[in-house]
């Protein structure tokens, strides 16, 4: 038996949870990177994780945070723009591919402001601030992961008749 392919709503559900991950991971890295002047940052180790083996200036440690929060914010608007004029059917595998990248960047996001909110100082505000960039990348990573998915459940039975595989 055929599986049949998802309704729209619930991508568009799913890009509402990106929304919502999304202004929560720009409050904040933009909160972290404001309290650089008093951050431990660029002491050895602080972020928790391989990609940052020596000490590193503050702005630069969050450079690859900005990237992902503005690849997420590409993506808000890239797919409503396919769901709208439905094309996810006909574009779901360019779709896919654009989105398994940036669920592994917000991975790598969540376990870097993880490390920062468990090895920072304790009750301070860096520790709050880590916790609201990791709770927005989490909610942004379990979006996407819904897309995926989404996107990639295909009835391959009820494909019109002149598509060739």
């Amino acid at each position: 038996m055929a599986v049949k392919a998802p309704s729209a709503a619930w991508a568009w559900l799913a890009w509402l949870l990106l929304g919502a991950g999304w202004v929560i991971m720009l409050a904040g890295v933009s909160a972290l990177q404001d309290d650089c002047g008093s951050s431990n940052v660029n002491a050895f180790g602080v972020a928790g994780t391989a990609g940052y083996l020596a000490p590193i200036s503050c702005d630069d440690f969050y450079n690859y945070a900005w990237w992902h929060v503005w690849y997420t914010f590409a993506m808000l608007f890239i797919l409503p723009v396919f769901l709208a004029a439905g094309w996810v059917h006909k574009w779901r595998v360019g779709l896919i591919g654009l989105l398994i990248p940036l669920v592994v960047l917000l991975q790598y996001t969540c376990d870097t402001f993880l490390g920062l909110w468990e090895t920072g100082p304790q009750g301070g505000s860096q520790e709050a601030r880590a916790k609201v960039l990791f709770s927005g990348s989490l909610l942004s990573c379990i979006a996407i992961y819904s897309l995926i998915i989404l996107f990639g459940v295909y009835d391959e039975r009820s494909r019109p008749p002149d598509v060739r595989v």
